[in-house]
């Protein structure tokens, strides 16, 4: 009889655990994404990413009523969701890495920043929108070398000839520094690039310049460094050639 009832708890023990692992395994397929049609915490958030163009990240999961697809230059998507922001950081920790502020074009915005794969992406919320949240990725454009290249940064701008000489002619003031270093300090950048893998960045202290190796579009298996100054308050890109051009912000 003990022997019976031995094999019975045992059964019962080893059924406990399978079920168990199942659903642990599918929490963790949940979370990562990987079980599809599974929308206990909505619907996939993917974002395109700096450094691999025309792909997307998944970033989050959040119930959606309604999205688009910016059409500008960052990657970003707006959508609405009955989830408040603290129940979609709740539902997406792996990744979340705190309340941060982000520029968009000069325009301050309060954001929680999630951090997937070398991407930073700062979730930002305006009621005042139809689609009222909205999730960045945290880079900027630059056409510097003659092709689109993403430079991951918490200041999203377009970094152009044209932007430096059209805010000199028709303001009198440097792009570079209205634009980019009014916003973000030496301290910030180097908290910022602390996450990505360093084959990305190098940073030198004394200088205070960090140098970020990107990808342009047009050659996605090759690096183009881009170089910030912040003491100078300047940027610098190598171009096709290999060598260094410097821009001032002065046009």
């Amino acid at each position: 009889m003990r022997k019976k009832i031995l094999i019975i708890l045992i059964i019962v023990l080893i059924f406990l655990v399978a079920i168990f692992g199942i659903n642990c395994l599918r929490e963790h397929a949940i979370q990562s994404g990987s079980l599809e049609g599974y929308d206990v915490f909505g619907d996939i958030i993917s974002v395109g990413k700096w450094n691999d163009y025309g792909n997307s990240q998944r970033v989050i999961r959040v119930k959606v009523t309604d999205k688009e697809i910016s059409n500008g230059t960052t990657p970003v998507i707006y959508f609405s969701s009955g989830e408040s922001m603290a129940e979609i950081i709740e539902h997406n920790k792996k990744f979340y890495v705190g309340s941060d502020t982000i520029y968009d074009s000069g325009i301050k915005k309060e954001a929680e920043l999630f951090f997937v794969d070398n991407n930073y992406y700062a979730l930002v919320y305006d009621e005042n929108n139809k689609l009222p949240y909205g999730l960045y990725n945290c880079c900027s454009i630059s056409d510097f070398t003659g092709d689109s290249i993403l430079i991951p940064m918490p200041v999203i701008s377009f970094l152009s000839e044209k932007s430096i000489d059209s805010m000199r002619k028709e303001f009198n003031k440097n792009y570079l520094w209205e634009d980019i270093y009014k916003w973000w300090s030496f301290e910030q950048a180097v908290s910022f690039y602390k996450r990505l893998d360093s084959k990305y960045v190098k940073t030198d202290e004394k200088k205070q310049t960090i140098e970020v190796q990107v990808y342009a579009h047009s050659y996605p298996n090759q690096f183009t460094p881009f170089r910030f100054d912040f003491a100078k308050k300047t940027v610098s890109v190598k171009d096709k050639k290999g060598k260094w051009k410097l821009y001032d912000g002065r046009g």
